[in-house]
């Protein structure tokens, strides 16, 4: 058996049995590289109270990466201030080409040659009351394989409070929503829930946070747990980050930077699996619009 039908095998009971697991993929550096934080403010998918904009300036993200068997990455995020909101856009698309269809006995050639896909085009919008943060955002969800296709609707809702001494806790849901019929079975749309914390730490020209959180989801059809350790280091134009993750037979190390510019911010993300299955990575591009 080819190793491209090992990888047909795994992408298949996922798609047609675990739902789309391509959504709970990060696609923005510091995603990758901090671990999943509802603290994190920017891009990140998972807390839409904290999509960011500078006032009177757009801003513009484009990621590019890889994940786990070679599946290609790409998303585009746009946020807009408008008054005291902040309008979010946002596109996420995964794809996996030149796979082999074959059966278990030797064959020179396969019997079909297809690809799989992954996309998500989001919008949504955030706002604050006092010392507290929300949002809101809605997905239209799209997944394919060979010839089949399934397509829905998700909703995320999120919140971030603001406390004394540079403290913050995050609340988050995700995956809200359902997906229509491909073969004759639904695929379920993967639910998330985060509540975590972050504290913000400054020394002269040294910032560090750190992060905490803890994610409940039903991945795999079952009740799952997992710990997100994260520290971010900002000193002038430079920001470090790193982060741990770990739960029942999932451990993993990530890390990152982000160089910073006067309108431009490139940052770059690796995540080292403990299973040994690949080092997905992704760069990420932010641009100030004028």
């Amino acid at each position: 058996m080819r190793l491209t039908f090992k990888i047909f095998l795994l992408l298949y009971f996922p798609l047609f049995g675990l739902g789309g697991q391509f959504l709970v993929i990060p696609y923005d550096a510091k995603e990758l590289g901090l671990g999943s934080q509802p603290t994190i403010g920017g891009f990140s998918s998972l807390n839409p109270a904290l999509y960011s904009a500078k006032e009177g300036n757009p801003s513009l993200n484009i990621s590019q990466g890889n994940w786990i068997g070679g599946v290609s990455l790409s998303s585009a995020d746009y946020s807009h201030h408008l008054k005291n909101k902040i309008l979010y856009l946002g596109l996420r698309y995964s794809g996996l080409s030149d796979l082999e269809f074959r059966v278990n006995k030797p064959q020179n050639e396969p019997l079909a040659k297809f690809s799989s896909y992954g996309l998500s085009l989001k919008s949504g919008v955030a706002f604050s009351a006092k010392n507290i943060q929300y949002g809101f955002s809605f997905s239209y969800i799209s997944m394919g394989i060979y010839t089949e296709s399934s397509h829905g609707f998700s909703l995320g809702l999120g919140s971030l409070i603001n406390l004394k001494n540079n403290w913050d806790v995050g609340i988050s849901a995700q995956g809200l929503g359902s997906m229509s019929p491909l073969l004759n079975d639904s695929p379920s749309i993967p639910q998330r829930f985060f509540i975590g914390v972050s504290k913000l730490n400054s020394i002269g020209f040294l910032n560090n946070s750190s992060f905490l959180s803890f994610e409940l989801n039903n991945f795999n059809k079952k009740l799952n747990y997992l710990w997100n350790v994260g520290n971010k280091i900002n000193w002038r134009q430079l920001e470090f980050f790193n982060g741990v993750s770990f739960g029942k037979n999932i451990n993993f190390y990530s890390a990152g930077l982000t160089l910073k510019g006067k309108n431009l911010d490139i940052s770059y993300g690796i995540k080292i699996n403990a299973q040994n299955l690949g080092m997905p990575q992704i760069i990420s591009l932010r641009l100030d619009l004028p």
